[in-house]
């Protein structure tokens, strides 16, 4: 038997005793989310008279991209947790999403006036929008972590990136509501930061307490 399938036959032997107990298992999780919608409540009520949620509907556009993004990493945080299928994982299908917006951004840089094209990068928030959605997300992290604890794991700092890649898109969606940054440009680069750091974030806390 060569070692792949060797691999393939003990993952499926151990997928057979998984059990979901969504009344246990997901507490953690569901307590990060908690603190995570408090800071946002705060946030929202400290903002509101400057910015207003949803500053114009059309513009929305962000809220529907960033949840389907993170629903397909929340997908594939959910398939690592099970042996059986944490081999099989691709992350081709993820490179959609933030290769249709640069692409998307690109164009509208490219016919932008010159003089226009920095503003259109770094908007008026680039220096509080990464940091915020990066520090507002730690609670859903954290509390995915702790989670995953209770898995098996055989990719454990892939986990634990996908849980900071998923937490970080879901408290970016929630950002839009009040945020009035609405080009592709500003989007894919500092939304993009707050993904990457707390998915670096995710895999280091993935190699340092996820594993078996």
């Amino acid at each position: 038997m060569k070692t792949e399938e060797l691999i393939e036959h003990l993952s499926a032997e151990a997928g057979k005793g998984w059990r979901y107990k969504p009344s246990t298992s997901w507490i953690p999780m569901w307590g990060g989310a908690a603190v995570t919608a408090a800071l946002f409540g705060w946030r929202f009520h400290m903002a509101s008279h400057a910015y207003g949620v949803f500053p114009d509907w059309p513009l929305a556009w962000r809220v529907p991209v960033l949840l389907i993004f993170a629903l397909m990493l929340f997908r594939l945080v959910v398939r690592l947790s099970r042996p059986a299928l944490a081999w099989r994982v691709r992350l081709q299908p993820l490179l959609l999403i933030p290769i249709g917006l640069f692409s998307v951004a690109l164009i509208r840089i490219i016919w932008a006036h010159p003089q226009d094209r920095w503003d259109m990068l770094m908007g008026r928030s680039a220096s509080s929008c990464s940091a915020s959605i990066f520090l507002l997300s730690l609670p859903l992290l954290f509390g995915g972590v702790l989670v995953a604890r209770q898995w098996a794991l055989t990719r454990p700092e892939l986990t634990g990136a996908m849980l900071g890649w998923s937490s970080a898109s879901l408290t970016a969606m929630i950002y839009t509501l009040h945020c009035t940054e609405t080009e592709p440009a500003f989007v894919l680069v500092w939304y993009g930061l707050a993904v990457l750091l707390s998915g670096a974030l995710g895999a280091y806390l993935g190699r340092r307490y996820l594993r078996c």
